[in-house]
């Protein structure tokens, strides 16, 4: 079942593993600062999106392994809007800005889950790594959020963008092969797994 990002039927009232939910919008303290999420009412959910988990790979970066992002803000960072997808066949096509600046995630939560450790599912966007992306309305974690709490088991998600086509999977030449920097796609997916590892506990996550 399609659905958009923000769209998913109402939570559960009264679960017990959910405090009452912060109107004002979610935070979360992240390694590199604070992050101002956006929380729908109508939906009970708490959504950061378009978080940079890796150095824009334009310029001296591009065709290059991801570098992971190490720079830091004061204040809270907005997180409240998508990011452009990875440039690839059809993304523009279905109406999403595409950028090599590109490597983002997301992350959706039950709304009052912060202080938990809830389980955290992690999608990767299929496509034959030349279409797709995280912000895709056929692959809606939101419907998966939603889900977990009726059953009494609450999980949060995480989508993610990666590089596809020739910006992350541009191979062939010897020259290419002997720099060994192949399958950036891949490489971004592992950083991406990286970032949750370090920053998921920050959203109420728990990863292993």
């Amino acid at each position: 079942m399609m659905r958009q990002t923000a769209l998913a039927l109402s939570l559960c009232a009264g679960i017990a593993s959910c405090a009452p939910t912060n109107v004002t919008g979610p935070t979360a303290q992240i390694k590199n600062g604070t992050l101002q999420g956006v929380y729908s009412p109508e939906y009970d959910q708490d959504f950061f999106l378009g978080i940079p988990y890796a150095q824009p790979p334009v310029g001296n970066l591009r065709f290059r392994s991801p570098v992971a992002l190490n720079e830091s803000w004061s204040g809270a960072k907005p997180a409240t809007q998508y990011s452009s997808a990875c440039y690839g066949y059809g993304n523009d096509q279905l109406g999403y800005p595409v950028s090599e600046d590109c490597l983002y995630v997301n992350v959706v939560r039950p709304a009052g889950c912060e202080g938990e450790k809830l389980p955290v599912a992690f999608w990767i966007h299929g496509g034959g790594y030349f279409m797709g992306s995280g912000l895709d309305k056929r692959y809606n974690t939101s419907f998966t959020v939603e889900n977990s709490v009726k059953i009494g088991k609450p999980i949060m998600a995480v989508t993610i963008n990666y590089r596809l086509s020739a910006w992350g999977f541009l191979a062939g030449s010897e020259e290419i092969k002997e720099s060994g920097e192949m399958n950036l796609g891949l490489r971004d997916q592992r950083l991406a797994l990286q970032w949750v590892q370090d920053n998921i506990e920050a959203f109420g996550g728990e990863f292993y």
